[in-house]
């Protein structure tokens, strides 16, 4: 009798060491599945929360993505942001360029943009409150609306800035129907102490015109680094 109970606790301590081990064996495969569905998660959807912030190119510029924020939507609900995209348009935009389209993954979005030269682009504008002076990127200056309106031409007006000084020409012309040749006159420009800066303009010896470019209008513009007239 006391060899038989001898083995049959040893055969119980058996069953008990398998069940440990069978334990243990169900619980590395529940772990090993979970860690396989983690790692099986899916990029289900990119959605664009921003867009760029700039959309307006000049020739020969490159495009922009500050700004975009893609997030991604994934199989079990989760959410991060996508970093890894890529853009169609790498290299100088030009004058046919409308369009950029953004992918990530499977899936693409596409964003609108509108590509212009130098002669396009005004960049500052003073104005006298009755007509205003559109001062583009190329240098050239246009006079728009009030009674200024037609008596300048693109090449008659001029404007520059190399990162310390702006300067200003426009034709005066000391009689109503003159002559063009050798009118071109710069202004003297006045800043008053909060950097707005005003001048004076005389045309065609009939109006009297007092400009006002505001400083606000020149912050982000005028900047050392920054060089007017623009060429392509």
């Amino acid at each position: 009798m006391k060899n038989l109970q001898i083995k049959h606790e040893k055969k119980g301590v058996l069953r008990t060491i398998l069940g440990v081990v069978l334990a243990a064996g169900m619980a590395l495969s529940m772990m090993a599945c979970g860690g396989g569905k983690e790692s099986a998660k899916t990029l289900s959807e990119v959605q664009m929360m921003t867009p760029v912030e700039k959309t307006t190119y000049l020739v020969g510029e490159t495009f922009d993505t500050t700004g975009l924020t893609l997030v991604g939507v994934y199989s079990d609900g989760s959410r991060s942001k996508v970093t890894d995209f890529s853009v169609d348009k790498t290299g100088p935009l030009t004058k046919e360029d409308t369009a950029v389209t953004i992918t990530a993954g499977d899936f693409t979005f596409t964003q609108e943009i509108k590509v212009i030269t130098p002669a396009e682009q005004v960049v500052m504008i003073p104005n006298n409150g009755v007509d205003t002076l559109e001062m583009f990127a190329d240098g050239h200056i246009a006079v728009v609306g009030g009674a200024g309106t037609g008596s300048l031409e693109p090449d008659e007006t001029y404007w520059s800035w190399d990162g310390e000084t702006l300067r200003i020409w426009l034709t005066v012309y000391t009689e109503p129907s003159g002559p063009k040749e050798d009118h071109k006159t710069e202004m003297e420009l006045h800043k008053n102490e909060v950097g707005d800066i005003t001048f004076e303009y005389d045309v065609r010896g009939r109006w009297h015109m007092n400009y006002l470019l505001p400083a606000s209008a020149m912050e982000g513009v005028l900047t050392p680094e920054a060089r007017y007239p623009i060429t392509e």
